[in-house]
């Protein structure tokens, strides 16, 4: 459910979070009083887990657009700043990253990040 499909309405617990659409955030307190079902998307969650995999390089796209970004003054970070983050997380293979215990406790955060093509199969 690409941003572009014509005539094809987003659910609001849902956020894109590819340019591609094949990666989701599912907002859970939305979803589950819209009646989705927590069995498929907790099976979702686990087979993207273990069976997604994303296009060769396309993380290294989004980071050069998100360092040209900053040298264009378009995100508020420091070009050198955000390129040196990258150049860290690329080093330790892109780990996952959390949020600190201040954000999480401000939103009560409560989310899945799935590829929708197993949340819709």
């Amino acid at each position: 459910m690409a941003s572009g499909d014509a005539g094809v309405t987003k659910p609001k617990w849902l956020e894109e979070l590819s340019p591609n659409g094949k990666v989701v955030r599912v907002n859970l307190r939305p979803y589950l009083q819209s009646g989705g079902d927590i069995d498929k998307l907790f099976e979702a969650f686990v087979r993207t887990s273990q069976e997604f995999r994303s296009v060769g390089g396309q993380l290294e796209l989004y980071t050069e657009w998100a360092e040209l970004m900053a040298a264009g003054n378009e995100i508020s970070l420091a070009q050198l700043e955000i390129a040196g983050y990258f150049e860290e997380k690329r080093g330790q293979g892109y780990p996952a990253i959390h949020y600190v215990s201040t954000y999480k406790e401000a939103y009560h955060l409560a989310y899945r990040v799935v590829a929708p093509m197993y949340l819709w199969g």
